[in-house]
């Protein structure tokens, strides 16, 4: 896929996966804004210079937040053409010993920030007159090697045999 001079946000963009698919949009010809909660690495600010941008301390729970951060990609980048939504967590607990607080930040770090972050870019993408593109984080991990770039990528199978090692373990039945 070429991507010359399109501006993507990435959600989640300081984690593994959210560098990676910014990397992937960047090799394209992309110009790459890098958004997260947490504060970017002083090597990513190297790795990810002019033209792309790094906003780090980005609350995707706060509709304000979100807008004023597309905004700013909006003035330096141009019109938000896609956005990648990784943005999210994971907190493992059993439904019965769990605490109920813990699946509110779970909601709140996985479905909120993804439609905040969404409704906040989709005004820029609609004056860009084209639907805008949105991947959320679990498609994103299914899809990406086709959606993204055209081609089919090796998988993590270090990653995808812990996993299924993981659930064999827990007593959770999954087909291989």
């Amino acid at each position: 896929m070429v991507m010359q001079k399109r501006a993507v946000v990435v959600t989640g963009a300081f984690g593994n996966l959210g560098l990676e698919v910014a990397r992937r949009f960047r090799e394209a010809g992309a110009q790459v804004a890098l958004l997260d909660r947490s504060a970017p690495a002083t090597a990513l600010a190297v790795e990810f210079g002019a033209p792309n941008c790094l906003l780090g301390g980005v609350d995707l729970t706060s509709m304000d937040a979100a807008v004023a951060a597309m905004a700013r990609v909006e003035n330096s980048l141009g019109r938000v053409a896609v956005l990648v939504n990784v943005a999210g967590g994971f907190r493992w607990q059993t439904l019965n010993e769990g605490d109920v607080h813990e699946w509110d930040a779970m909601y709140r770090m996985n479905l909120k920030t993804c439609v905040v972050a969404t409704k906040a870019a989709l005004p820029h993408c609609l004056r860009l007159k084209m639907a805008g593109s949105s991947m959320s984080g679990q498609r994103l991990r299914r899809d990406l090697p086709r959606r993204v770039w055209g081609r089919t990528l090796p998988r993590n199978r270090a990653c995808t045999n812990s996993r299924r090692a993981w659930l064999r373990n827990s007593r959770i039945g999954i087909s291989p």
